[in-house]
């Protein structure tokens, strides 16, 4: 059973990700002492001395080094680790490590899947490039199996930003549901079903429920704290404070900063200068009936945390939606002339575009668009989607492929640079 292996390509490990999980499933992390089995053969993971990473079959006598990077395996005689199992397919999976030597498990075929053995699932805080990453191609991990007592149909509702769980006074577990209005209570009694029960729960069912969606909360929507807070706020204040006068409001850690300037370095420098103020993540709620919202007048991106609990995947949406009307208030007329006559095409060419992701469906989205007959919500919604998919996944999501490029084509103008993408821009953060 040879070792073979092609010269690995120098593209960034957020780009092979981004390959290898498109129309493919993420399987888990494989850890060092994890057995993981493809067909009839079993691979256990194991780190020398000096740090390296390698797969081992004691009973054949496999010793199978990783490198950075997408390592394929399966029965064609062109991937990496060819393997002599009639249960294995010609591509059968990939193993892609990271430069913090993290190693995610993508299977190829369905048919016989990869199956991760030893330690529990593992938890891996995702990066902002994760995060967009797992929205282009939609394949975000799932938190169950790895939070204690969370189930699939709970994950769906907490994941809708719009559904959360609290205590009334007398110290019981109660379902709350924030319709993007006012925040509405409920009593104990009432909207368990939200959350896939079929009857009214028991104390103990309650309290393993409320448990979850605390570990849930922790995991998913605040950053963990890894960095000294104040050493956070200088980089930001070298990076953006002091040459674009953006200031940071209700930012709670270290990696809520950087997160943010994750995302501030998607917007040109001059774009920045002349549209954002503030980062507020708490803002003040105005009478609309939004999540999150941008002020002209003081130009300040604010998220609406008494009306939604979002998780990252959905605090990154809403806050490029809002980005994206701080840009079109940094056009020039020219452009802001061409953007209200593609609007008009898009309208009449019935080219609305909408996806399905964020908890919103894309008919949904469309329907939005069509009612508000807004170009600012047209240029926001867009260009949101522009930054997530990039320009090849936007415009292939289209009905309007040629439409959709000049759309594209205004974009990029704003970044000098022809087939901008989020992702490269992340990649050499």
């Amino acid at each position: 059973m040879p070792d073979i292996r092609s010269t690995q390509n120098a593209l960034s490990i957020t780009k092979l990700i981004s390959q290898a999980s498109r129309s493919r499933r993420f399987v888990g992390i494989l850890n060092a002492g994890d057995t993981i089995r493809f067909g009839h053969t079993s691979l256990t993971l194991y780190k020398n001395s000096n740090n390296c990473l390698f797969l081992r079959n004691p009973k054949l006598g496999i010793d199978f080094s990783l490198l950075s990077g997408i390592n394929t395996i399966g029965r064609g005689l062109d991937q990496h680790l060819v393997l002599r199992d009639a249960k294995v397919s010609r591509e059968h999976a990939s193993l892609i490590v990271s430069r913090d030597g993290t190693v995610r498990v993508f299977d190829h075929n369905p048919t016989n899947p990869s199956v991760i053995k030893g330690s529990m699932p593992r938890y891996v805080e995702p990066t902002t490039k994760d995060i967009i990453a797992h929205l282009r191609n939609d394949d975000r991990p799932s938190l169950a199996g790895i939070v204690k007592g969370l189930t699939r149909n709970m994950e769906k509702a907490f994941r809708s930003g719009v559904v959360s769980l609290t205590r009334d006074y007398h110290g019981q577990v109660c379902v709350m549901n924030s319709d993007g209005g006012e925040t509405t209570w409920w009593s104990p009694d009432k909207n368990w079903h939200l959350l896939g029960f079929e009857h009214l729960p028991t104390e103990q069912e309650r309290s393993s429920t409320y448990n979850a969606y605390e570990e849930w909360v922790r995991l998913q929507v605040y950053f963990g704290e890894k960095n000294d807070p104040a050493l956070a706020m200088k980089h930001f204040q070298n990076k953006f404070g002091d040459p674009c006068g953006i200031r940071l409001l209700n930012i709670q850690t270290a990696n809520d900063v950087y997160y943010v300037m994750d995302l501030l370095s998607l917007i040109p420098g001059q774009t920045l200068k002349n549209s954002v103020n503030i980062i507020n993540f708490s803002a003040s709620r105005d009478r609309s009936a939004r999540y999150a919202q941008y002020k002209e007048e003081t130009k300040e991106i604010g998220l609406i945390r008494n009306c939604i609990r979002p998780d990252k995947y959905l605090l990154t949406g809403l806050l490029l939606h809002e980005m994206g009307h701080a840009v079109m208030h940094s056009m020039n007329e020219d452009q802001i002339t061409r953007l209200r006559g593609l609007y008009k095409r898009f309208w009449n060419n019935n080219n609305v575009l909408g996806v399905d992701f964020l908890m919103v469906s894309a008919r949904d989205r469309i329907r939005y668009q069509y009612n508000t007959n807004d170009p600012d919500e047209f240029a926001a919604e867009n260009f949101m989607h522009f930054l997530i998919f990039g320009r090849q996944g936007f415009i292939a999501r289209s009905r309007n492929k040629a439409l959709t490029a000049e759309l594209c084509g205004l974009f990029e103008e704003l970044y000098g640079e022809k087939d901008f993408d989020a992702l490269e821009v992340l990649a050499k953060a």
